[in-house]
């Protein structure tokens, strides 16, 4: 069953201080995740989660403009 997640920026540093939400299925995250950051091997949330604050809002942009 697939779940549903919600992510949410730190700082929302990269957008002007506007803190971005998104919600994506795990299944859809990571095929995002490969596109994103091009991982090959252990493309999951643990990993995104061990990302500097930058490169996780820098994704969760990313998210939001492809319409998240």
């Amino acid at each position: 069953m697939e779940k549903t997640l919600t992510l949410t920026q730190d700082r929302g540093s990269c957008n002007d201080n506007v803190v971005r939400k998104v919600k994506i299925s795990d299944s859809k995250l990571v095929y995002e995740l490969k596109q994103f950051f091009g991982w090959k091997k252990d493309v999951t949330e643990n990993r995104l989660f061990k990302q500097s604050t930058l490169q996780f809002d820098l994704f969760i942009k990313y998210l939001s403009e492809k319409g998240y």
